[in-house]
């Protein structure tokens, strides 16, 4: 398999591409940067957060 990956990155790739990416590439970069800086989201959503953790009497403060 690892032939395999090699050689279709090796490939010339499509005007406008930078670089060949297989199936799961994406996202298993994605994990990554959120593993290391968090999962981004909205002011809303935090906001939002914050307001239930507080009715729960949760402290969020270490988090957010």
């Amino acid at each position: 398999m690892d032939t395999f990956v090699t050689r279709v990155k090796s490939l010339p790739r499509a005007q406008g591409f930078e670089e060949i990416l297989i199936p799961g590439e994406p996202e298993g970069r994605k994990t990554k940067e959120r593993l290391g800086t968090g999962i981004p989201i909205t002011t809303e959503v935090r906001d939002s957060l914050l307001k239930e953790a507080e009715g729960l009497g949760i402290d969020l403060s270490d988090i957010f």
